[in-house]
This record gives C-alpha cells, sequence and structure tokens, in this order.
C-alpha cells in the first residue's frame, strides 16, 4: 500500500508535474494540494484516485509553470497607493524616512501575476492533458504499490 510516483507533462506555455505519494492506512484518506487557479481539477483528481484506490493516505501535490517568457507581473497600484497614504498618516509615530521601494514591493499582493485572458477551450484542452498525466501518475502508483 506504501508507494511514490510522478508524472509530467507539456501542453503548449505550460509544464506540469504530478506527485502521488500512498502510504498504509485503513480507510482511503486523500490529501489534494493545486496551484492557485487550478482547483476546478480537485475533483477530477478525487474521482480518479476512488475509482482505483480504496485504502492508503494518498497526497497528491500538482505543480504548474509556465515556459514561455515567465509569468507577466502587474502592480497593484490601488494597495501600493493605501500603504504610502498610511505611512503620511502614520510617519509621526514611526520612522521619519519614506518606505523603499523594495519594502513596499515586498508586502504581500503588491506585485502580482498579470492574469491573462485565455480561451476556455484552450484550458479545457490544458486541463485534459493535465489530468491525462494524472492518470499516467496513478499508474505508476498502483505499479508501485503492488511490489
Amino acid at each position: 500500500m506504501t508507494g511514490y510516483a510522478r508524472a509530467a507533462g507539456e501542453h503548449g506555455a505550460y509544464r506540469w508535474t504530478w506527485e502521488v505519494k500512498s502510504v498504509n492506512s485503513r480507510a482511503l484518506d486523500l490529501r489534494i494540494r493545486l496551484p492557485a487557479g487550478y482547483d476546478r481539477l480537485e475533483m477530477m483528481a478525487r474521482e480518479a484516485i476512488s475509482a482505483r484506490l480504496k485504502r492508503g493516505a494518498v497526497s497528491v501535490s500538482l505543480d504548474v509553470a509556465r515556459t514561455e517568457g515567465g509569468t507577466p507581473l502587474q502592480i497593484n497600484r490601488e494597495l501600493l497607493d493605501q500603504l504610502i497614504e498610511l505611512h503620511g498618516e502614520l510617519g509621526d509615530s514611526v520612522s521619519g524616512e519614506p518606505p523603499r521601494l523594495e519594502s513596499l514591493l515586498a508586502v504581500k499582493g503588491v506585485v502580482e501575476a498579470a492574469s491573462e485572458t485565455e480561451d476556455a477551450g484552450e484550458i479545457e484542452v490544458r486541463d485534459a492533458a493535465i489530468m491525462g498525466s494524472f492518470g499516467e501518475a496513478l499508474d505508476a502508483l498502483e505499479t508501485a504499490r503492488s511490489e
């Protein structure tokens, strides 16, 4: 019942890797970790695992990376302006120095990934490819568990 498997895939500008780990357990206990924006795949992954395995503590993780040009970034100007305004309001009670740019950019949410509009059909095709790789990972996990 203990096993480990890994499967990778690629489609367009995206590359991904699935890791699946299983240890002994009386029941089927699933822990699935997906990157932000890929929550839609969780139910499909749960159903695929449940169809193949009846027991075990199974941990699944998916890592997705953009290969072409990286992820474009954007500045959340509204949040940045709020931070600068707050510094002005609190300036007397904190250091009189203006905040440094690197400090402001390090605040969570100031720099974020730019949302690119993707065609729904393209997303569907990529999701199908990602889930196909997940099937390969489950095949390898079943082989590892049987050994």
